[in-house]
């Protein structure tokens, strides 16, 4: 297929989850290349976007059977990068300024007289609890991934428009843990201070989670609690039968964050307040999209 040909079949079939992940690995990589030089090994995150964007753009234009496997990897594809992108904001997220963990920390010293992620899991040490701690934290995943595949079952114009609005989300939340670099309490507080419960089973699991991809950056706002509000509301619109699970989790979900001090307080907080912008900036973008895309597809049927 000639490039030009190749490039024609990408605008026409690229979804609006599509669009966000190429912006944001355009523009991410417009930071790499501007802090080049104050970057630990920039060549292999330059590497790694040279490898994504051709994989992406052959799923985009070549996995089209509605029920097979590259079907299915090329509209779940954005929730596999989400995690790199995470980490990767380690890092490009000290290029303007250092981490504001002592203004966070400090802000919370002064509204509350103390720590709460050192407190709450100081006062409920049982196995028990941090157990259903550890399990709240990893729901994350588990909310993300199935609701998502509920709505994809049910709606795929359902499912573009929520992947579209958790992607613009998540990816929107990376840009502010780049400009606004918190490490969280249990980077910023010292041993043993930064020591967290162990549980059980999910206890292991999170630990092996901490261990792979828990990096000392994105705490302000909690992305947790921002996405999973978001998660909360395309339940109750697309995949009601989800939401009696998905509700008490998220509760669960928002004091796991302080329990085990991947958050302070003020970060919970913040994602609260920022789930209901994003997610309306989210839906006018989508719209504005979509309308573009309809545009094109009657310019090219009238021709």
């Amino acid at each position: 297929m000639k490039p030009y040909c190749f490039f024609r079949k990408y605008t026409q079939q690229a979804t609006p989850a599509d669009w966000a992940t190429l912006i944001y690995i355009l523009l991410t990589g417009g930071i790499l290349l501007a802090g080049w030089n104050r970057l630990a090994y920039p060549g292999w995150h330059l590497a790694a976007r040279l490898t994504l964007l051709p994989l992406m753009a052959m799923l985009v234009v070549f996995a089209k059977a509605p029920f097979s496997f590259l079907k299915f990897l090329r509209d779940f594809y954005p929730l596999l990068l989400f995690g790199f992108f995470y980490a990767e904001t380690d890092a490009l997220n000290n290029l303007l300024a250092a981490n504001f963990d002592p203004l966070i920390a400090g802000f919370e010293q002064r509204l509350f007289g103390q720590q709460p992620s050192l407190l709450f899991a100081a006062r409920f040490p049982q196995p028990w609890f941090a157990e259903l701690m550890h399990f709240a934290y990893f729901s994350f995943y588990l909310i993300i991934f199935g609701v998502l595949l509920f709505i994809w079952l049910k709606n795929r114009a359902a499912f573009q428009k929520s992947l579209f609005l958790i992607s613009f989300s998540f990816f929107l939340y990376y840009l502010i843990f780049i400009a606004f670099p918190v490490a969280g309490p249990q980077f910023y507080f010292p041993p043993p201070d930064n020591a967290i419960p162990e549980g059980w089973l999910f206890g292991r699991i999170m630990r092996l989670v901490h261990y792979l991809g828990e990096r000392p950056t994105a705490a302000f706002p909690s992305s947790h609690v921002g996405v999973t509000a978001l998660m909360c509301v395309l339940s109750a619109r697309y995949a009601r039968p989800l939401l009696r699970w998905v509700l008490p989790l998220f509760f669960l979900l928002m004091l796991s964050t302080v329990y085990l001090k991947a958050h302070y307080v003020v970060d919970v907080a913040a994602g609260l307040l920022t789930a209901p912008l994003l997610g309306l900036a989210g839906i006018w973008v989508y719209h504005r999209i979509t309308q573009r895309a309809r545009s094109r597809q009657l310019l090219a049927d009238v021709s």
